[in-house]
């Protein structure tokens, strides 16, 4: 048998992930961080960003990795179309993000394939009240991820609370389907 992946750890961690960028914009606005602010409040914006992003790239790569694992470990004893279903069920209403940079089709496999092998990871911020003393920036979700594939660059905008509702759909299908054929996935 393969690794023991602890799914219920990653459905925790993918609640964690939409949780946190649903609360940015409110905890960046009740506590003014805005990034930019100078003298004191830049200090303050560069400190929030400095623990956001290590929570965000930990926990995405954490379960992008299991999710990979799972699907090469497990592809001799899962049907192939199980996997294919699942992926199509996880991105039927779902855009996962925008490719802007790269010739590649966006799937789960591949979105987990970026979040892994990128080599520049950037949170996508937004200022509000940009002109008023109550200006406040907040994570606005979006995770820029950048990297090469054989000489060639890519960027893909990711949306993190689409890619966790996306996994998150994704693991259901391939794990119900699994139990279903009496496969047991740790």
């Amino acid at each position: 048998m393969t690794h023991s992946f602890d799914f219920a750890g990653a459905s925790e961690k993918l609640f964690v992930l939409q949780q946190l960028q649903a609360a940015s914009r409110e905890y960046c606005r009740n506590v003014g961080l805005c990034q930019g602010s100078y003298p004191y409040g830049h200090d303050d914006w560069k400190d929030y960003a400095h623990q956001i992003k290590p929570i965000v790239s930990g926990y995405m790569i954490e379960i992008a990795a299991k999710v990979r694992i799972l699907q090469d470990s497990m592809s001799g004893h899962i049907r192939p179309s199980v996997f294919e279903r699942a992926d199509k069920y996880a991105l039927e209403d779902i855009p996962l993000g925008k490719v802007h940079l790269g010739e590649f089709k966006l799937s789960v496999r591949e979105s987990c394939n970026k979040i892994i092998h990128a080599t520049r990871v950037e949170l996508g911020w937004v200022t509000r009240n940009r002109k008023t003393n109550s200006a406040y920036t907040h994570w606005s979700g979006a995770v820029n991820l950048f990297g090469e594939k054989a000489s060639k660059p890519w960027h893909l905008e990711l949306d993190a609370t689409a890619w966790c509702v996306s996994i998150d759909i994704y693991l259901d299908h391939v794990l119900s389907t699994a139990s279903t054929d009496g496969i047991h996935v740790a």
